[in-house]
């Protein structure tokens, strides 16, 4: 068997191998299916609410609920129930890899390089997990959430009118369907990807999985928290985890031009290979046996 061979069934077995994990926690998987559903019927609900209150005998649109399931917290926003839907997406997308995490550092880790023969291929092994199974997160929460809309709002190609009589994120009622739900995908898998490597690389290093999770959650209280006034500061578009909220990026939000969707995109991709870089590094001396110490 060639080399380059050897070397791919080892990746893939890795893949494998971290998947199995994952699997393990497939419950929470179901929870935020459920979650994301019973979100998009109480979106859609509110969304009816207040079009009643405005007398509009024009009845919103399936892809209004589905912009305000994922806006996150807007500038100036300082609704709880926001920020607790945009907060509950990232804490089930953590639960799973935590369980990858924990794989990694508890009663097989001694294994693994046994099996995968190479740090690098074991890390790039994480790195290409938890990318798929952002993917593939993104995309079932999604498919729920749109079902959960389905029940209160009507189907069709384009966003109503809804946000222009509302005076905010006019710029989506200009928007079909389909370009909201490419701009969320984007958008949300680039973020959680970049959180859950994050995750990986702080709860690897200190050999613990509640400081990965405590980290992206002190990212996120800090992104929500510089944009509950009403300035927008400008540089809150460096601070991570600023890129998973839809609502503050231009042209939703005409205070930070610069700030767009295609911005955060780039911003997530050089950001997740610095981390592929920095975990080929600190991971090359990682002491799998001393993971026995988090016991």
């Amino acid at each position: 068997m060639s080399p380059i061979l050897k070397t791919w069934r080892s990746f893939v077995n890795t893949i494998r191998w971290h998947f199995a994990f994952i699997n393990q926690q497939r419950g929470w998987l179901v929870v935020a299916v459920v979650f994301h559903f019973l979100w998009g019927i109480f979106n859609g609900q509110q969304i009816l609410a207040v079009n009643l209150l405005l007398l509009d005998s024009h009845r919103p649109h399936i892809g209004d609920g589905v912009f305000l399931a994922f806006s996150g917290p807007s500038l100036g926003n300082d609704n709880m129930t926001v920020l607790l839907g945009w907060l509950l997406n990232k804490v089930f997308f953590l639960m799973l890899i935590s369980a990858l995490i924990n794989g990694q550092l508890h009663e097989h880790d001694y294994i693994v390089m046994l099996m995968v023969r190479s740090r690098r291929i074991w890390w790039l092994g994480i790195v290409v997990t938890v990318i798929l199974v952002a993917v593939g997160y993104v995309i079932l929460v999604i498919l729920a959430t749109l079902g959960g809309v389905a029940t209160q709002l009507r189907w069709d190609s384009r966003l109503s009118s809804f946000f222009v009589n509302q005076n905010v994120w006019q710029a989506a009622s200009a928007m079909s369907l389909t370009q909201v739900i490419v701009s969320v995908f984007g958008l949300t898998v680039s973020s959680l990807a970049v959180i859950g490597l994050i995750q990986a690389l702080v709860a690897l290093h200190a050999h613990r999985t509640i400081w990965g999770t405590l980290t992206i959650l002190t990212l996120a209280l800090v992104a929500w928290i510089v944009g509950m006034g009403e300035n927008a500061f400008v540089w809150q578009q460096w601070l991570p985890e600023v890129q998973s909220i839809l609502s503050r990026h231009f042209p939703f939000e005409p205070r930070l031009p610069n700030f767009t969707l295609t911005m955060s995109l780039v911003y997530n991709f050089l950001f997740a290979v610095i981390l592929l870089v920095i975990g080929s590094s600190l991971l090359r001396n990682f002491d799998f046996l001393g993971a026995h110490n988090d016991n």
